[in-house]
């Protein structure tokens, strides 16, 4: 394989990487959520998780095996974002917070799927109903960790674009205007906004890799 059909598939591989990340990850998430009646919180009593928790484990245990599949693409193209970030050499700081703040916050999504898997488990394990509830306090106050890695990987990547025109500049002002919006969105919101940033880096490199050939 020349080196030119090598960049050829990795210029087409990457952004797919990204879609292919969103989406899963999403799916994972969705399956994961338990929501309407059965929707759990720190406020609810230690039994009544314990309870939700042991009716929905099934679904828990695939929604997070679904979400980290998606977390393993989604590694491919942010390191894959930060060379194409960095086209010229002269956003490499840029492009390596972009990288950074975005595998931060994979690593940080990773550790939720632990801590949602072992709340599960240690519901079936014969522990005391308060260990599951101590854990769902813990995780539910753990996903604002994420916001300030989201914001520095949306700002990163929007001044990477405005520099270097890998993407329409409208695009990096409007990742510029709003990196700062996570810092205040309830964490669901927030996850959302993260996968569709991904959505619309992923979905343009690969539209203009197609146009480019």
């Amino acid at each position: 394989m020349s080196v030119n059909q090598a960049d050829r598939i990795e210029r087409w591989a990457g952004p797919a990487a990204g879609l292919v990340a969103a989406i899963v990850t999403m799916a994972g998430l969705a399956m994961s959520d338990i929501a309407g009646p059965d929707a759990i919180n720190p406020g609810a009593s230690a039994e009544t998780i314990a309870r939700v928790l042991a009716e929905n484990k099934d679904r828990l245990q695939l929604g997070t095996s679904v979400l980290m599949i998606g977390l393993f693409f989604m590694v491919w193209f942010l390191v894959h974002l930060g060379t194409r970030l960095n086209p010229t050499g002269s956003t490499r700081w840029m492009a390596s917070v972009a990288s950074a703040g975005g595998l931060i916050t994979v690593t940080l999504m990773a550790l939720v799927v632990a801590y949602v898997r072992a709340t599960v488990e240690t519901t079936f394990s014969g522990s005391d109903v308060v260990i599951p509830k101590a854990i769902v306090v813990y995780d539910w106050n753990y996903w604002r960790i994420w916001a300030p890695f989201v914001s520095a990987h949306m700002l990163a990547a929007g001044i990477a674009i405005v520099r270097t025109s890998v993407l329409p500049k409208l695009i990096g002002w409007g990742a510029v205007a709003v990196a700062f919006v996570p810092l205040v969105l309830p964490p669901g919101i927030m996850t959302i906004v993260f996968m569709l940033w991904t959505v619309v880096l992923s979905g343009g490199l690969l539209i203009k890799g197609i146009r480019n050939g």
